[in-house]
Order: structure tokens, then sequence, then C-alpha cells
């Protein structure tokens, strides 16, 4: 046997080459059929294993393949995922989705979802008033009074005559009888319609027949309701109540005043405002001036004298102007003026009742021998000369200011005329007032007289020179 290492001979029965060391294999030797059985055992080793071997490579390439497939499908379901949340992005952020959704919700009394779906609105767009009815409804629909007012009153936020939102409070008010809510809420309520609507909740002012005045007539005062209920009143001013007196029928009024004050509460309760008027019930008579001196034209001097009933006050205007208390207050015989004056007279009872009114004109000329002119530059000579007065302008001794001299009319006694001249006093800031001094100086012969009068309008005089 050769070594297969060196190709030495090796003498038979060794284990190892002599030469080279090599371990010498011992193949036994074998009979045809078993080298037959062996070679075909050998070739269904090969083939066995070749066969695994394809396998193992179809389940390589099956795991490959695999890992492909579950790489794309994770790719495909993560780009799925990305794509979902956008979409659901943009549905949560979109205004037309949530509120298509939303109605779809209360179709099918998903009330909860409505309100989910509304609110979600009401974030994206504030003023939607659509979506907040929605919310409002659902609420009331489930009973949930409290967020269904708050819903509703927020629409009155945004638009304060929103009639539905109206309507929604209204109806739960009214549920739980609250009816002075209800008044509350329509008192801002503008629209006309609206209000004429839920008129059977109002508490309007009580309407009086009469307005404030005064009469000079007896008066029967009338009360109305706005609508049903009852009317309470008092007549002294006094703020009127349910106790107070319930108006029944037409009140008649006193002579005097009355100060009527009237409450209105409605049949659910609801008190109204306070309506008032104040009333002055005149029942006596004044009596027209009686004029002594008839409207005309004269040329010598005349007294007007003017007469009325005991307890009667005659004022009058010599301009035109309409007397009032505040004119002119008749107290004896007024001289006639020098020139055209329109005399207006009227009587007061008690400075309440008031007459016609009493209209005389005059156009009184005087011709003398003595000017008017004349009779006042007489006059201040004599005061300038005698002290009275400190120089032509009226100047006074010892006081600021001036006189001032005014001869308007002309006076007659014993068949003698006389200019009548009145001094008022000028303090200089404004202020000018008679001082009650007068004089009269002779038409005829310009002599000079201090003058005075009693209380029943009569004239006397004393010369001075």
């Amino acid at each position: 046997m050769k070594c297969l290492k060196c190709g030495r001979e090796v003498p038979e029965g060794k284990l190892y080459c002599e030469h080279c060391g090599e371990e010498i294999m011992i193949v036994p030797a074998f009979e045809p059929e078993v080298d037959q059985t062996l070679s075909d055992v050998m070739t269904d080793v090969t083939t066995h294993f070749q066969v695994e071997e394809e396998q193992k490579t179809l389940k390589k390439a099956k795991s490959k393949t695999l890992l492909l497939f579950t790489v794309a499908f994770l790719v495909v379901l993560f780009l799925a995922g990305i794509i979902f949340e956008i979409v659901a992005y943009v549905n949560r952020n979109s205004v037309s989705y949530q509120f298509s959704h939303a109605k779809e919700a209360m179709e099918d009394g998903r009330y909860d979802d409505v309100i989910q779906y509304t609110s979600r609105v009401a974030e994206l767009e504030s003023t939607n008033l659509e979506a907040r009815l929605l919310c409002a409804v659902a609420y009331a629909r489930k009973n949930d009074e409290k967020n269904a007012l708050e819903a509703y009153k927020q629409i009155l936020s945004i638009d304060s005559q929103n009639e539905e939102a109206l309507d929604g409070i209204i109806s739960i008010y009214e549920k739980n009888g609250d009816v002075s809510e209800i008044m509350k809420l329509l008192s801002g309520v503008k629209d006309k319609a609206t209000k004429e609507k839920y008129t059977r909740f109002s508490a309007g002012m009580p309407i009086f027949s009469k307005e404030s005045g005064i009469y000079r007539e007896a008066v029967y005062l009338e009360i109305k309701a706005p609508s049903d209920g009852s009317i309470y009143y008092t007549t002294d001013g006094s703020i009127p109540s349910d106790k107070s007196r319930k108006y029944t029928s037409a009140i008649e009024l006193p002579e005097g005043e009355s100060h009527v004050k009237a409450l209105f509460i409605n049949s659910f309760g609801v008190k109204s405002g306070i309506a008032s008027a104040d009333f002055e019930i005149i029942l006596k008579e004044a009596h027209e001036p009686k004029v002594s001196l008839e409207s005309g034209a004269y040329t010598q001097p005349k007294m007007i004298t003017v007469s009325v009933p005991e307890n009667e006050k005659v004022y009058y205007t010599t301009d035109g102007s309409e007397p009032s208390k505040k004119s002119h207050l008749y107290t004896k015989p007024i001289p006639l003026p020098f020139g055209n004056t329109k005399f207006r007279f009227v009587s007061f009872v008690d400075d309440e009742v008031k007459s016609e009114i009493v209209s005389c004109n005059y156009n009184f000329t005087f011709d003398a021998v003595t000017s008017r002119e004349l009779a006042l530059i007489m006059l201040n000579d004599y005061l300038l000369k005698h002290g009275v007065l400190t120089d032509a302008g009226g100047g006074v001794p010892g006081r600021p200011g001036n006189n001032l001299y005014f001869c308007d009319t002309a006076i007659s006694l014993n068949n003698r005329n006389y200019y009548l001249i009145e001094e008022y006093y000028n303090d200089g800031e404004g202020n000018v007032a008679p001082t009650g001094i007068m004089y009269c100086v002779g038409a005829e012969n310009g002599q000079l007289f201090t003058a005075s009068s009693d209380d029943a309008g009569h004239f006397s005089v004393v010369s001075i020179g």
C-alpha cells in the first residue's frame, strides 16, 4: 500500500508512513453487492443533501420575499396612518364637516354627539348661530335646562334680538313659571312683532284718561289696564302696591291738587312701573277786569281805574305782551301814559285761576305851554341848585351811581294840569329801581312841586319853588 502523501510503499500492517509520518487510512474491502449498495446509499445521500440544499435555498428566497412583503405592508400601513391623521385633522377643523355630522346626529337622536360636534363648530367659528342653536336644542331635549339656557344666552350675546334664542329661553322660563325672568328678557327686545308675540307676559304701564294739568271743571279720571290684571292707585303721591285702593271705576278728583300714582299687576303677578300724573282742580272763577277808561285818543290827563271782586288780583302790561303774575300788580289808579300804549289786564283768584285777558289801547297827546323836555330841565336845575344832585348827569352826594328822572305821564288836580316826574336810582351796576320820590311841574307856568299819592291813587302836590 502506498502513502497517499509521499507515494512511498508502506509495509503491510503499518499505521503510519515511515517516511512522512502520514496516517494510513485502511479501507476495508467490500463485496460488489455491498459496493453497489454503498454506492446507492451514497447517491441517495447526495441526492438528499442536494434536495435539502435546494429547499434551504427556496426557504431563504421565501423568507426574503416575506420580509420584503412585511416591510412593504408596514410602509403602506404607516402611510395609511399618516393619511388617516391628515384626514382626521382636516375633518376636525372643517366647519361644514362638523356641522353636517351634528345635523345627522340630531336626526338620529344622538344629542351628546350633537353637542360635541356643535361645540367644535363654535370653537372654529364663534359667530355660527346655526350651530349654537342646534347645541341649545340638543341640551333642551336632554332636559339639561341649565346648559340650554347658557347656550341660548350665548346666542343673544352675539345677536340680542335672535328670535329663536328668545323663544328657547322663554319656553324654559315659562315651563318653570319664571315670569319675572321673562319680563326682564322682553324688556330688552326692540322688535314690536316679538313683543306682541308675548303680550300675555307683559305688565305695561297703566294709562290715564287725562294728562297732568290744571282743570277748571270736575274731573273723572279713568285708568286703563294694558292687559288682563288689576290696577292699584293712590292720590296723595305715595307709591301704590297691591295693598292700595283697587281701581274699579272712574275716580272723581277733589278740588285742589291730586298726585295720582297707579300700579298694574298682570294675571301672572308681574308688576308694571309706576304711572303718575299731577292734577290741579280749580272750580273758582276769575272775573274779567273792568277798566274805567275806554280805548281811544286823549289830549287831557286821565286816570285808568280797574275793578275786580275783592278776592282777586289784577296784573297788567303796557307793551302788548301777555300779563302774568310776574307782570305789574295793579294797586291803585294809573295815570294815562303819553303816546301809544297797549294795556293788557288779567285777574287771578288766589293766585291760581286767571280770567280772560282784557286789552285797551290808548293814544295820549298833551299840548301845553311848558313841554316835557323843559319840565325835566327845570327840575334838574332846581335839584343841582339845592345840592340834591352834584352834576347834570344825576350824580348823588356820597353815593355811587346816579339818579334818573322820567316824565311819562301827566295828572290833573283842581282843574290844573301837571307833568308827573318819577325818580329812579341807578347803582352803576345795571340795577335801576324807583326811589318813591315824585315831582310835578305845572304844565302852564312851570312851577315845581313835590308829589305824593295815597292808596286810592289820589295825588296831592306841595310847591317847592
